[in-house]
């Protein structure tokens, strides 16, 4: 669009301000001969075209366009297939009923001009085919040919021409209008999804700067010390508010109490920023927040313990290595049935004291 109004004010320019100072005294101009400076004036007539500015201010005018812009190249080549139609049936009326116009005495003059040639019977099939003047050419051809067989073929002519391909236009424009609405939906979501991580990712940052000597080695902090550090922040509020989560800073406070059990644990910085950033979701899009913790604490649990009893391999965490290790152990014991049996006897073996 700024090159659109660039080239308006440079051929408005040139209009008003240079080419007059290569005007004679006698009012005539050397460039104003040549029709390219001709077509100067013409173009500054594009500006009607900033009109179309208006669309991106209306969300329905918009869509509407990105249906038609999709639609329009369906809608051509279903223009070739009625052009291609029309000239098969054309050349067939041409030599069926346009060399035999003697046949209609008084009316021979009208049928010449209706089925004289190709391009004249391409012309009145295509009225035919917008409902004009058909019944006056079916009662024409009637006088002569079967009425029973010109009203079929007419009507056959019409519902194949206009109603057939009228309702395929309508369809293929009504789908092409719910894919743009699905596309315009899924641009806004990327978009909204975008600068939702971005404002997460600066706010991590922030908060991992400021508290620095507050937070332990798993990023935990004190609810107090969290709260000083997201109070009077009016910019976290505003970017908040850009991606549809309206909150007050009352609100983020109630959300860390909620999340410190009213004080009682601390808060790590990575949870509270992503259950901050994801209010705005649906029912279970918080949630999603609050296992990904819980399984990152539990996470750690594990690791603790293993680390506390000396285990060297930890255990398992995927359902994917649990059955690998299940397979592992079966086909060990399918591999020696004759060592496990031996085993066995050797343990019933023993006396029992």
């Amino acid at each position: 669009w700024n090159l659109f109004d660039f080239s308006l004010v440079l051929f408005g320019t040139l209009d008003l301000w240079i080419l007059p100072i290569f005007t004679y005294e006698g009012g005539s101009s050397v460039l104003y001969k040549f029709s390219v400076m001709r077509m100067l004036r013409i173009l500054r007539l594009m500006r009607i075209l900033r009109v179309i500015r208006l669309f991106r201010m209306f969300q329905q005018l918009y869509l509407m366009m990105q249906a038609f812009n999709k639609a329009f190249q369906i809608v051509l080549l279903m223009g070739v297939l009625v052009l291609i139609l029309n000239y098969v049936c054309a050349i067939m009326l041409t030599q069926a009923i346009g060399k035999n116009s003697t046949w209609w005495d008084d009316d021979e003059e009208m049928i010449q001009l209706w089925f004289g040639s190709i391009a004249k019977s391409m012309q009145t099939l295509f009225l035919v085919m917008t409902l004009t003047n058909w019944d006056t050419v079916s009662i024409t051809l009637g006088k002569v040919m079967p009425s029973t067989v010109v009203y079929a073929a007419l009507v056959l002519y019409i519902m194949v021409t206009s109603y057939t391909m009228m309702s395929l236009i309508v369809g293929i424009i009504s789908e092409s209008l719910i894919t743009a609405q699905q596309e315009y939906r899924q641009r806004k979501e990327k978009t909204m999804d975008e600068k939702k991580k971005e404002i997460a990712f600066e706010l991590r940052s922030t908060l991992m700067d400021m508290l620095e000597d507050e937070k332990d080695d798993f990023s935990n902090v004190k609810p107090d010390d969290l709260k000083t550090a997201m109070r009077g922040d009016t910019e976290l509020l505003m970017k908040l508010a850009s991606i549809n989560i309206h909150i007050t800073e009352q609100g983020i406070l109630g959300l860390i109490d909620k999340l410190s059990h009213q004080g009682v644990s601390l808060v790590n910085i990575d949870y509270f920023v992503d259950k901050l950033t994801n209010l705005n979701g649906l029912a279970t899009a918080s949630s999603v927040m609050d296992l990904k913790f819980d399984m990152l604490k539990l996470q750690v649990k594990l690791d603790a313990i293993c680390a506390k009893l000396e285990i060297e391999e930890p255990f398992p965490t995927s359902i994917v290595e649990v059955e690998t290790k299940s397979q592992a152990s079966t086909a060990a014991s399918t591999a020696s049935p004759h060592r496990s049996s031996k085993v066995g006897k050797e343990r019933s073996a023993k006396p029992s004291f």
